[in-house]
């Protein structure tokens, strides 16, 4: 499928871009911990609003590809979001509050990193696994390609 979007989930890696971004600042924060007003600016934003507000290309056909998402792949993706988007902005709290002290600060950082990265990871792995959709089912087969020819008959 064409801009990125996985012709199994339907689902556009391009969306974990709005994590990666604010991950690699929390990263930084150890060696320029003025970047925390960089990380507090962060804000969650559902995957149809991310692209939405974004100049991606495909935008309009990843928030479509999106509704059309199998259900349960739909339901583990956006369980994983939520839990991303709850441990940024948990962390973010922590971090603005140990702002005054920087050992503490850097501590926070390091540890929410691994968590953020396994979840992304996860994130990743539900967007681009193959097994997402029943692969012998000739139905949701031909509903799956009837619903990519009328995306790209739009695009």
């Amino acid at each position: 499928m064409a801009f990125n979007i996985n012709p199994k989930s339907f689902l556009a890696t391009d969306y974990l871009n709005h994590f990666n971004e604010v991950i690699m600042l929390i990263n930084m924060l150890p060696d320029m911990p003025d970047m925390l007003d960089d990380v507090l600016e962060w804000e969650p934003k559902s995957y149809p609003n991310h692209f939405a507000q974004s100049g991606f290309a495909g935008r309009e056909m990843a928030i479509a590809a999106y509704h059309q998402s199998p259900i349960h792949v739909r339901g583990a993706f956006d369980a994983v979001v939520s839990e991303i988007d709850t441990l940024l902005l948990s962390t973010m709290s922590d971090l603005k509050r140990t702002r005054d002290n920087p050992e503490m600060m850097i501590n926070l950082a390091r540890q929410a990193l691994g968590d953020l990265h396994g979840l992304v990871e996860a994130a990743s792995g539900i967007i681009n696994a193959a097994d997402c959709v029943p692969v012998d089912s000739r139905d949701h087969e031909n509903h799956a390609q009837s619903t990519i020819d009328a995306l790209f008959a739009e695009a």
